[in-house]
């Protein structure tokens, strides 16, 4: 299988794991854990570290500003609520660049998006009342942060190494001790500590 979306590559595990480059033996599981360990590095942080172009939903916490579930690149089109009869929802106002601004200021990625003062419009309280359009991710894949690789890498060796401890013990043997396999590796939630989402939940409403 191929790698998709993974936050390291397949030479770089091999190395890793003293694995000849030329060996093929082991890439059909090798793929499968790296791709495994990325999506749970998602999971753990709650964010992707990966660009996609995507169409989103959202609803906005007060009339000025919009927190989201998702990091943002960039926008291509912001679309607020029209009018919403029998289901069917019409996003009829479209909003120009200058109309809003993202935050955090130090962005991309970009976690909120606030209407600008001197805008014509403001964010719908309906449920789903904007629509973004844009790129979606932490970063593109080709700039994964170092501690995110390496945090990929140390997963998926111990993924794979894992085949050979089935019931969690190593060792054991006539003259060994066996010992249990810790179930979080201290090093991995070092490295993504600093990566993990915070979401902001505003106290007030703005606006509204």
């Amino acid at each position: 299988m191929a790698i998709t979306n993974g936050y390291t590559t397949l030479l770089l595990l091999k190395a890793r794991m003293a694995i000849p480059s030329a060996t093929t033996t082991y890439d059909t599981q090798l793929e499968a854990v790296i791709t495994t360990a990325s999506r749970v590095i998602d999971a753990d942080t709650e964010r992707e570290f990966f660009s996609t172009s995507a169409t989103r939903y959202y609803t906005a916490d007060d009339s000025l500003s919009l927190f989201i579930s998702d990091d943002i690149q960039s926008i291509t089109t912001l679309e607020t609520l029209s009018s919403a009869s029998a289901g069917i929802r019409t996003y009829g106002y479209s909003w120009q660049s200058y109309e809003y601004d993202l935050e955090p200021e130090n962005g991309p990625p970009y976690t909120r998006v606030i209407a600008a003062g001197t805008g014509r419009y403001l964010f719908p309280r309906d449920r789903r009342g904007v629509k973004i359009t844009g790129v979606f991710g932490y970063c593109p894949l080709a700039n994964v942060p170092f501690p995110i690789q390496e945090a990929c890498l140390l997963l998926s060796q111990r993924y794979y190494e894992r085949s050979k401890s089935p019931m969690g013990m190593i060792g054991g043997g006539d003259m060994t001790e066996a010992v249990r396999i810790s179930k979080v590796d201290p090093d991995y939630t070092s490295l993504i500590a600093d990566y993990k989402r915070i979401i902001m939940i505003p106290t007030a409403s703005w606006g509204a």
